[in-house]
């Protein structure tokens, strides 16, 4: 017979600061063909063309603070 008591105490204190600038530039061109038969059992033929650019230009500033306290008491009775 096992009897776990586990007492959890977690105290976070978190500042995010976060300047993010996003710039993204995208031409997505999809070409797709799907046939489908169904017949109980299911032919699927997909021909997928796709063109994707992507310019992306991401500036990220993070300043992160984080305080943590945690309390463990964990008792076990065999």
């Amino acid at each position: 017979m096992l009897e776990v008591f586990i007492h959890v105490r977690v105290f976070i204190h978190a500042r995010v600061f976060i300047h993010a600038r996003v710039f993204i530039h995208a031409r997505v061109f999809i070409h797709a063909r799907v046939f489908i038969h169904v017949r109980v059992f299911i032919h699927v033929r997909v021909f997928i063309h796709a063109r994707v650019f992507i310019h992306a230009r991401v500036f990220i500033h993070a300043r992160v603070f984080i305080h943590a306290r945690v309390f463990i008491h964990v008792r076990v009775f065999i």
